[in-house]
């Protein structure tokens, strides 16, 4: 399960932020008619909602954020698209996940091209000078022992990093044959 460790400052350290999500949530859409499970308060432990951004930019993030992020506990940049972006743009992007107190992650892709290129170490130094507080290891699309998934855990973790290991194929058909034992032997 992902915590925040404390050299992860958060939006909760600043003095211009919401003090509570009770106060966050109000006057919200459909407030008459529909009732909200309630929330543990940030930072969760349990109930976690993950977000996958697919290339937004700092500017919409920003504004989605506004109305969203006592909802959102993680958000993972999916299938690479963070090699794309202009390194402090990227910084920018990761500093207003951050200020909401949402982790962000650089998804699993790059991970997995990591491990092909065999550059992990210094793969996980750049996601933390990043600013990212969190990696996911999967193999999604390359094969890995459990072993060797351990190991890129125990990496991450002592890199500083929380880590998400995702479980399934990128390709429908390899996750379709993927046994629910198999499954569960690779959590």
């Amino acid at each position: 399960m992902a915590t925040l460790t404390p050299q992860h400052p958060t939006r909760f350290d600043a003095t211009h932020v919401v003090t509570s999500d009770v106060e966050s949530l109000s006057q919200r859409a459909f407030d008459g008619c529909i009732a909200l499970p309630h929330r543990m308060p940030k930072p969760r432990v349990q109930g976690l909602t993950f977000v996958l951004d697919k290339g937004m930019s700092e500017l919409y993030m920003q504004d989605y954020l506004e109305d969203v992020a006592p909802y959102i506990d993680l958000v993972k940049l999916g299938w690479g698209t963070s090699r794309l972006f202009r390194t402090e743009r990227l910084r920018t992007k990761i500093e207003i996940l951050r200020n909401y107190d949402i982790r962000v992650s650089p998804g699993g892709t790059l991970m997995e091209l990591a491990v092909v290129q065999n550059c992990v170490p210094g793969f996980l130094r750049e996601v933390a000078a990043l600013g990212f507080t969190c990696v996911e290891v999967s193999d999604g699309t390359i094969e890995m022992s459990h072993t060797d998934k351990l190991h890129l855990i125990r990496a991450a973790r002592q890199a500083g990093l929380d880590v998400v290991s995702e479980v399934g194929k990128k390709s429908p058909v390899e996750d379709r044959n993927l046994q629910m034992d198999a499954r569960i032997d690779s959590v």
